[in-house]
C-alpha cells in the first residue's frame, strides 16, 4: 500500500494491475530520468521484501523464516516507510 501511495504522490503509472514489483519498476523508472523517490538500494530491499512476503502468502507450508527474521523484516519496512513518507 505505501508504494501504491509513493507512486500516486509522484504521479507515477505502470501497466496492468499493481503489485510490488510493478511499484517499484515503476519508481525505478523515475529515477533513471532524475526523479529521486527512493534509492536503488532502498529499492533492493523493496525486491527482497516483496520475495519474502510472496513466499509466506504462496508457499506457507514450507516458509521458513525464523521469529527474528520476520520482525527484522518488519522493522525494516517500517523504517523503509519513515524515511520515504
Amino acid at each position: 500500500m505505501h508504494l501504491l501511495h509513493l507512486c500516486k504522490k509522484h504521479h507515477l503509472s505502470w501497466s496492468g494491475d499493481g503489485s510490488i514489483f510493478k511499484y517499484d519498476g515503476a519508481i525505478a523508472q523515475a529515477r533513471s530520468s532524475g526523479a529521486q523517490v527512493y534509492s536503488p538500494t532502498d529499492s533492493k530491499l523493496v525486491i527482497g521484501w516483496g520475495g519474502f512476503r510472496n513466499d509466506a502468502a504462496h508457499s506457507p507450508g514450507t516458509f521458513n523464516r525464523s521469529q527474528g527474521e520476520v520482525q527484522r523484516m518488519i522493522q525494516g519496512v517500517r523504517e523503509f516507510m519513515a524515511r520515504n513518507p
